[in-house]
């Protein structure tokens, strides 16, 4: 019975780690779409010269926010995934 119990853990874990991956995936992928979008939006903004906040002071900013909410989204199922390895700081 024992057995069992461990292998239902260890399938809830990986389960766990793939939504987190599938998760961070796509928030990096929302957050360098409109990252990428912006640009083309806003041509006036050049990018060697404009901080990437700043498209959430132009015309249409919420876009930038969903990027901004993405990238967010993305580090925390990071953290989440680095977490449930248990790899540690690295001391030394």
């Amino acid at each position: 019975m024992d057995g069992g119990i461990q292998h239902h853990a260890n399938q809830r874990r990986e389960a766990i780690s793939a939504v987190a991956s599938s998760v961070c995936l796509a928030g990096l992928v929302v957050f360098v779409t409109v990252l990428g979008a912006e640009h083309f939006l806003h041509p006036g903004l050049d990018p060697r010269e404009h901080r990437i906040s700043e498209y959430v002071s132009v015309s249409g900013g919420w876009l930038m926010v969903i990027g901004f909410v993405g990238w967010a989204t993305a580090l925390a199922a990071a953290a989440l995934l680095v977490w449930r390895s248990g790899v540690g700081p690295a001391v030394g």
